[in-house]
């Protein structure tokens, strides 16, 4: 597992991301971030190969947490971001269709 500190740089991170997982597919990647993430962000996170989000007021009580998530290849996301997920799946497995 990586905690990726997104603090400064979020946009940074965020191009880091598909070299990591082409380089170590098998590597559990967390971005950390000084607070709570957009949803757009944690969404563009996910679909460049992050495994969860964590920002830096909830590390000390989550940080156990996540690292036993992402290393049982399981989200470490918030709720919120749900229903973006399946509304991005939903809209995929559409545009599928008509192929």
């Amino acid at each position: 597992m990586l905690l990726l500190d997104a603090a400064r740089s979020p946009r940074r991170a965020l191009g880091i991301l598909p070299a990591l997982k082409r380089l170590s597919p098998g590597t559990g990647v967390v971005l950390l971030g000084r607070r709570r993430a957009s949803t757009a962000l944690l969404l563009e996170a996910v679909r460049r190969g992050a495994w969860g989000h964590l920002a830096e007021r909830d590390l000390s009580r989550d940080l156990p947490k996540a690292v036993r998530m992402v290393a049982a290849r399981q989200s470490w996301l918030p709720r919120r971001l749900s229903a973006a997920i399946v509304a991005e799946l939903t809209k995929r497995g559409h545009a599928g269709e008509g192929n």
